[in-house]
């Protein structure tokens, strides 16, 4: 028998769809397996990896002044009011950090996830980028406080 011939015989094509059926099945697995240990991780910890609540961390205000001026003002405004140049040619209107009613929505860990992987990442639109490869998550954690600092004392 020719491989093609081979290829085509019924008992070869019904261990060939197995074989595919037994791999999609390993990878469902293997997500469901990270998907577990992710929420055990949450359930053990309270908060995602890398997402722990502000008051633990001692935030670089001065160095997230300086980040937010380099990558958020341009969308955001200088002042954080959701009024920067980039901002009006966006589908969706970057967010005023000093709507303290809209800021209390979102817990930090959300924003935090928003920060570091875009706000896609969190379902919204993709119109913010992800700033994960720029900053490391403490100078996210800095970051977020710094955003926060827009509402404190209203």
């Amino acid at each position: 028998m020719r491989e093609r011939d081979l290829r085509r015989h019924p008992a070869v094509r019904d261990l060939n769809r197995a074989s595919r059926k037994a791999g999609r099945i390993r990878r469902k697995f293997r997500m469901l397996s990270m998907t577990i240990a992710a929420a055990m991780l949450i359930a053990h910890t309270g908060v995602p990896a890398g997402a722990q609540d502000l008051a633990s961390v001692k935030p670089d205000l001065a160095g997230a002044k300086e980040h937010f001026g380099e990558l958020c003002a341009r969308c955001h405004g200088p002042q954080g009011f959701g009024d920067g140049p980039d901002g009006s040619t966006l589908a969706t209107k970057p967010r005023n950090f000093h709507d303290c009613a809209l800021m209390a929505r979102d817990p930090d860990e959300q924003v935090f996830r928003e920060i570091k992987g875009g706000s896609g990442s969190i379902g919204r639109s993709n119109d913010m980028p992800s700033w994960g490869q720029a900053l490391e998550d403490d100078e996210i954690r800095s970051l977020l406080a710094y955003v926060r600092s827009f509402c404190k004392g209203h």
